[in-house]
């Protein structure tokens, strides 16, 4: 049995937004929950929010997936990003998104 394939990549994602559309934390979780739930789905990620629990006009996220090869986590770094910024339209900002590839 051979060891790990070398070119498969771990990517770390931080994601930081500021929601304008939420004053309660009632609101959050709701957009929360959608934005985790189609995440998920749609990139197969390991997401969890991280920080700022307390905080409605904040959501911290941090994500995780595994790519064949580092071209790959480029590209997918970026549909993800583009993803987010489609799905918060009007409802949060992206304030930082911050990756590491391992």
């Amino acid at each position: 049995m051979s060891g790990l394939n070398s070119q498969v990549r771990v990517v770390a994602i931080e994601i930081s937004l500021d929601l304008h559309s939420s004053f309660s934390l009632k609101e959050k979780r709701k957009l929360r929950q959608s934005l985790l739930e189609r995440l998920k789905r749609k990139f197969n990620l390991s997401i969890i929010e991280s920080d700022l629990q307390d905080d409605y006009r904040r959501l911290e996220l941090c994500a995780a997936y595994l790519a064949i090869n580092e071209s790959t986590a480029y590209e997918m770094i970026e549909r993800i990003k583009e993803y987010i910024l489609d799905l918060t339209e009007g409802e949060a900002v992206l304030r930082d998104f911050y990756y590491e590839i391992y």
